[in-house]
């Protein structure tokens, strides 16, 4: 593959909230020059300050929805790396997690990072 991303940091939220990332697809980043970092939005407090784009990927954001909306520190790194128009992918949970509201199986309404309007909703199966 062309070397594209050479110089590229790419930071990818690994954790229990965000877990669906395809191996391959992290070799391919590599493949085309990319530098891989990861970090926790449920625990870090900052984007590892090397990366130069972003990937969220999607896993269960609303299992630990309180724990997400508690880390101000990473909400506010969060806000910071997309004022300064980084590039960031958001997939799934990823996306829930970018929007301004997310309502666990519960009912209860967190904080999300407000990079885009909207609030998600969880629901059962019946849904």
């Amino acid at each position: 593959p062309s070397k594209a991303l050479e110089g590229v940091t790419v930071a990818i939220a690994r954790d229990t909230a965000f877990s669906f990332a395809y191996a391959a697809n992290i070799m391919l980043l590599q493949d085309m020059g990319a530098s891989i970092v990861y970090f926790s939005p449920t625990h870090d407090t900052t984007i590892p300050p090397e990366a130069t784009a972003l990937w969220l990927p999607g896993g269960y954001p609303e299992l630990h929805a309180k724990a997400l909306s508690e880390n101000s520190r990473m909400i506010s790194s969060m806000r910071r790396f997309h004022e300064n128009d980084n590039p960031i992918l958001a997939e799934c949970g990823g996306f829930l997690y970018c929007m301004e509201t997310l309502v666990d199986l519960h009912g209860t309404e967190w904080t999300m990072s407000s990079l885009m309007p909207g609030k998600g909703a969880m629901k059962n199966k019946a849904g």
